[in-house]
């Protein structure tokens, strides 16, 4: 295991100090192991919708290709903006 230190505005400091109250988490580990998680979790929905979305459609599917890369290049833009609104 290994020890981190990071050092948090105090507005989130606060927020997860209320998480920690209401017994969402157990501690401070506990909310930021969860965090992690949550964020792997997301990465490997994107991939997998990305793989997803350069696979060519069915014949039995009225969507082109076309509209397969568009979805993806979407979901991407949508990732990076919600990573850029949590940096």
């Amino acid at each position: 295991m290994h020890k981190l230190h990071i050092t948090l505005p105090d507005t989130l400091k606060l927020f997860m100090d209320e998480q920690i109250a209401k017994g969402r988490y157990g501690d401070y580990t506990d909310y930021i192991c969860d965090l992690i998680r949550a964020d792997e979790e997301r990465l490997a929905d994107l991939q997998r919708d990305a793989l997803a979305a350069e696979a060519p459609p069915d014949d039995r599917s009225p969507t082109v290709l076309g509209d397969w890369r568009a979805i993806r290049q979407e979901a991407v833009a949508q990732a990076k903006r919600a990573r850029d609104a949590r940096d």
